[in-house]
């Protein structure tokens, strides 16, 4: 099961817990392409959001009160694609 948040982009996988093969790991795509693209919200779209784009990168954590952790993650800024390999599942979210 899975719960999106298409305000904040995030997605939080269920069961909690579950594991992959680290040989053969699930993989996450995320489309950023109908996302406001003032990222930085300051009601302009400028170099310093194509700057913010360049960064995306998909985070994650395992529990609420956790803190968010940056996974190594490829950003296709040409599709507007984030993707990632996962081991487990948890919640994430696309941010810079």
């Amino acid at each position: 099961t899975l719960t999106i948040d298409s305000v904040l982009l995030n997605v939080d996988f269920q069961p909690s817990g579950v594991v992959f093969s680290k040989s053969s790991p699930a993989q996450l795509a995320i489309w950023y392409q109908n996302a406001n693209p003032d990222l930085n919200e300051d009601g302009v779209v400028d170099a310093i959001d194509a700057a913010l784009k360049q960064q995306l990168a998909i985070w994650y954590k395992s529990a609420k009160a956790d803190p968010w952790r940056q996974l190594w993650s490829k950003n296709d800024v040409t599709l507007e694609l984030v993707t990632v390999a996962l081991h487990h599942f948890s919640q994430y979210s696309v941010a810079w």
